[in-house]
């Protein structure tokens, strides 16, 4: 069919050259035939400029991959290269986006000899999610337009589209608050938590003295440490459709995974350590999507990008599981965050069961505006929270 296709394509091209051949064979007029002989090579040397040209034209991405907010412009570059002596004359060039929403996704450019060119454009996501990008398609034409040329380039890449991020402000009204606490008990001393330098006294650790400044003053220097108690935070994402109510599933899922990328970075904010357990699956994988409990901007990007790529599983959610199978260590004292539509009463019944044992739950409930629901088989048994809308609301927990 191809071959067909560029058969028919070269067929007026191939007739045109009939009434040349005769002119430049048969006619007696030597101007006549050189007129005839220069058109005929003006149609060789065509040919073979646009047989150069797609082999000339190479195209690469800076970036394999790039991140961004779901709604937000996110910037892709595509470099272009001429790697021929001759000049490349205007062609398009077309990156496929997929889904991705953008003004603009085709451009016209020309290079000289040996040029480099960057071309940059923004793309918006619709949805949280990981999308493809490529192949890369370029399309011209040699001089004249006699010869058109078109090259397919297997491009990939990646976009990679973060839920949104809200504003959040978590306020205890009871149990404990997640992260270092300070106290006055030196028995807590954070080594990782520099407070000030102090005069030696008989009697401190030799470990704790600042040699720096102690060479610099010619007196003994000794490091003081702020004194705090650990408390991480665990947050638990509940993705197993059959848990959400029918109507408006898909946005109230949507809005659980906004909700739980938002606690992370409320909590690296004030330096605190999260980890993460959701029964959403990632791409190629089973069983949890975790991350374990760390501290850092950089873990919750991670923490972000596992959020990002998720998707929803069948069945209802088992708690229990989740806390002792996951594989995620829970340090003692830790604030589990649990994210999810309505419990039904066995699932209630494994949490109200933690916190006896002494875990500290909060519960973030995700509910729709027209259907509020909190359980009062567990309402006073549980601190649950219900979230109907996001976008800087104050939470108290």
């Amino acid at each position: 069919m191809k071959l067909g296709k560029k058969i028919l394509a070269a067929l007026p091209k191939a007739l045109a050259l009939v009434p040349l051949l005769f002119f430049f064979l048969y006619t007696p007029a030597s101007f006549v035939r050189y007129i005839a002989a220069l058109l005929i090579l003006l149609f060789v040397l065509a040919l073979i400029y646009a047989r150069i040209l797609p082999r000339a034209v190479v195209v690469t991405r800076v970036n394999d991959v790039e991140r961004g907010i779901k709604l937000q412009d996110i910037e892709l570059r595509l470099r272009i290269r001429n790697r021929s002596i001759l000049p490349i004359p205007y062609f398009t060039l077309a990156d496929a986006h997929g889904p991705l929403y953008t003004r603009s996704d085709s451009w016209l450019v020309n290079l000289g000899p040996f040029e480099v060119r960057e071309i940059s454009y923004t793309v918006q996501g619709q949805s949280r999610g990981e999308f493809a990008l490529g192949p890369v398609t370029v399309q011209g034409s040699g001089p004249f337009g006699l010869y058109t040329w078109q090259k397919r380039i297997d491009l990939p890449g990646t976009v990679v589209v973060y839920p949104t991020i809200h504003r959040l402000d978590l306020v205890y009204r009871q149990g404990l608050p997640s992260g270092n606490l300070r106290i006055d008990d030196k028995m807590y001393e954070d080594v990782t938590q520099f407070r000030s330098l102090r005069e030696y006294v008989a009697g401190d650790d030799m470990k704790r003295i600042n040699w720096k400044a102690s060479a610099k003053t010619d007196k003994l220097f000794t490091m003081e440490f702020d004194s705090t108690l650990y408390f991480p935070v665990l947050v638990i994402l509940n993705f197993c459709r059959d848990d959400y109510p029918a109507r408006q599933r898909e946005s109230l899922m949507e809005r659980a995974a906004e909700l739980a990328a938002s606690v992370p970075f409320f909590y690296t904010q004030l330096k605190q350590e999260i980890g993460f357990i959701s029964t959403g699956n990632l791409p190629g994988a089973s069983g949890y999507a975790t991350a374990p409990i760390k501290a850092g901007y950089g873990h919750a990007q991670g923490i972000l990008e596992l959020i990002s790529k998720i998707a929803s599983v069948e069945g209802h959610a088992d708690f229990n599981a989740m806390f002792y199978e996951s594989g995620v260590g829970v340090p003692m004292g830790t604030k589990v965050i649990v994210v999810s539509p309505p419990f039904n009463q066995s699932q209630a019944d494994v949490l109200i069961a933690a916190k006896r044992r002494g875990m500290n739950l909060l519960v973030l409930q995700i509910e729709s505006q027209v259907e509020k629901v909190v359980d009062e088989y567990f309402a006073g048994a549980l601190n649950v929270v219900s979230i109907g809308r996001l976008g800087g609301e104050t939470i108290y927990g």
